[in-house]
């Protein structure tokens, strides 16, 4: 009984004494995980509010967007373009073909651990982006609408 007792103080009293000496990642002081970065590669809109694409959503301009498709594709040092095929209705007007909306080689920034903030993109001027793993992120639209994109 006292052999058992003495084998299950030993890792108490071990902790104990390690405590004063910052253990990270060792069996005392539980660990935090790193926030996720983002890789380089091309993330595809994949869902908005959790249905598949196309959306639709209204800009500044008062202009009906109807996005078939959309990508990021993000490089090093912090740099993406995005890729979108859109159908365009102005205020009032009908709706044109799709075509290709693009926006070159501009930088996005981290602005917590968990966000990114992306400066120029088809839904206006900056927006930020929640990273929830290095190949998934979400954009939150001032409509409220969450548009997901994953890494392919």
């Amino acid at each position: 009984m006292k052999r058992s007792r003495a084998r299950l103080i030993a890792p108490l009293i071990a902790c104990g004494i390690s405590g004063g000496a910052a253990v990270v990642g060792g069996a005392c002081v539980p660990t935090s995980s790193n926030p996720p970065t983002l890789q380089t590669g091309t993330y595809t809109l994949v869902s908005v509010n959790g249905k598949v694409p196309p959306a639709v959503f209204v800009d500044s301009a008062g202009r009906t967007l109807r996005v078939v498709a959309d990508t990021f594709k993000l490089a090093v040092n912090q740099y993406y373009d995005e890729i979108a095929a859109v159908a365009i209705t102005p205020r009032g007007g009908t709706e044109a073909a799709v075509a290709p909306f693009v926006v070159n080689h501009q930088t996005y920034g981290r602005t917590s651990a968990s966000t990114v903030t992306f400066l120029i993109t088809l839904y206006g001027g900056s927006v930020s982006a929640t990273v929830f793993s290095p190949t998934t992120f979400e954009l939150q639209l001032p409509d409220r609408t969450v548009w997901r994109y994953d890494r392919r």
